[in-house]
């Protein structure tokens, strides 16, 4: 094989790869010889016709389509080992190619074009310009407070009274409800527990029920939003037969050092420490989710620094959406199969998901994902990011300890050598940035 051209293009790197005559005559040969296996001709053995009686006696297309997708596997695998590839790597953002075509320029030579996308120039903003809307960062005085209520509210002891229910109170009741003077399908209950005023039933439900006692029992009229789940109650005018059965006073325990002292906390028996604690740990959990919140603040700005004019190459977005769709089928089933199966398997057959569903969704992740990509790649460049040898090392210490790969697989092989290097960059770039935007937190 040789490389013939190398056209380096604005959005796609170009090569051409030619196979020699005897080359390309081995790869053809051995299809015959496959395909001459099954063969049965007089005189004989099955597996030992000569190639040329062969020929004669086979489908040739088929031998020639299989060989040149051989050639193609084999010369995109070498193309990326080479000097003239090599130069221009760095320019190249997925060294799967988005596009490989045969040509046939002289007899008994295949020649084919190999296209890989490049990384598209564009303008990002300025690391001062990077926000932070809505990141808390700081615990503050209400969410101790929230964090106190729910406590208290775990705590609520019920309490059966006499009296009329007021808002706030727990009543158990009996229901049944009719539309248009019938009963419907999930309107009725008994014995269930609905606190009034938690807006947990429709229209003004709870509010008729204020003021009944124990035994009372009372038509409650409402209407059915126009948008409810269920298309035939839509809009729909009902009556409810409701029969108070207990009303329940709901009695909130007082915050002080009694309540605190029974939540059993180490060290932990007056509301002082109980508020200090809480602020403690409320702390220590946004710490350990701020770098996510940050992750995800981040990615979405930089989804949006790529400009529409930026084109993204369809085969490049397909090879992408196949690796998420092949990391989902082992998440969840364990292994990859055709998406025809996995769909079967998840039971998406009857329609909630579908093989078309699937792949727009995964395409439209797969977008967004080589869309950050590119974002980071342009400010890796921007600010001179770079990746050491240090960072190497350490990476390559890490993949070692997580996986039966030798070292001399991964220092050796190009191709990996130079992928693990990319998202070494892309983590280092992403450290980078979410200390930014850290700094233009107010």
């Amino acid at each position: 094989m040789k490389i013939t051209s190398v056209k380096n293009e604005k959005e796609l790197a170009v090569f051409g790869v030619e196979f020699s005559e005897n080359e390309w005559e081995e790869i053809l040969n051995k299809e015959i010889l496959k395909a001459s296996k099954n063969l049965k001709l007089p005189g004989y053995r099955p597996g030992k016709v000569p190639l040329e009686i062969a020929k004669k006696n086979i489908n040739e297309t088929n031998c020639f389509i299989k060989a040149l997708n051989v050639a193609k596997e084999k010369s995109e695998e070498w193309l990326v080992d080479q000097n003239e590839f090599k130069k221009i790597s760095d320019d190249i953002c997925d060294f799967e190619p988005v596009e490989s075509k045969p040509e046939n320029k002289e007899k008994g030579k295949i020649n084919f074009v190999i296209s890989f996308a490049k990384f598209p120039q564009f303008k990002v903003k300025n690391t001062k310009e990077l926000k932070a809307d809505g990141l808390v960062t700081k615990v503050s005085k209400e969410m101790v407070d929230a964090a106190i209520n729910q406590e208290l509210s775990k705590n609520e002891m019920m309490a059966p009274k006499n009296g009329p229910a007021k808002k706030g109170d727990m009543v158990v009741i009996d229901f049944k409800g009719f539309v248009d003077n019938k009963a419907f399908d999930g309107g009725e209950a008994t014995n269930y527990e609905l606190k009034l005023g938690s807006k947990s039933f429709i229209d003004n439900f709870e509010d008729q029920l204020i003021g009944l006692k124990a035994g009372d029992s009372k038509d409650v009229n409402v209407t059915f939003p126009k948008d409810y789940h269920v298309p035939n109650l839509k809009g729909k005018k009902a009556k409810f037969e409701v029969k108070v059965n207990v009303v329940n006073e709901i009695e909130t325990p007082k915050l002080n050092d009694e309540f605190v002292k029974s939540l059993n906390i180490k060290d932990v028996t007056t509301v002082a420490n109980y508020k200090k604690h809480l602020e403690e740990q409320i702390q220590k959990n946004i710490d350990t989710n701020l770098d996510n919140a940050i992750q995800n603040v981040l990615s979405k700005q930089l989804v949006e620094m790529v400009p529409d004019s930026v084109k993204i190459h369809e085969k490049l977005v397909i090879n992408v959406a196949e690796i998420f769709i092949s990391r989902l089928m082992l998440s969840l089933i364990g292994k990859v199969v055709s998406l025809d199966e996995f769909i079967k398997l998840i039971g998406g057959g009857k329609g909630a998901i579908t093989k078309e569903k699937l792949i727009d969704e995964e395409k439209k992740q797969a977008k967004d994902y080589i869309k950050i990509k590119f974002a980071l790649k342009q400010y890796a460049n921007e600010q001179k990011i770079e990746v050491t040898d240090k960072d190497m090392d350490s990476e390559i210490k890490n993949i070692l300890a997580n996986s039966k790969t030798k070292e001399s697989e991964i220092r050796d092989d190009f191709s990996i050598y130079s992928s693990v290097k990319r998202e070494v960059l892309d983590k280092k770039v992403f450290e980078f940035l979410k200390k930014e935007i850290l700094k233009n937190i107010k």
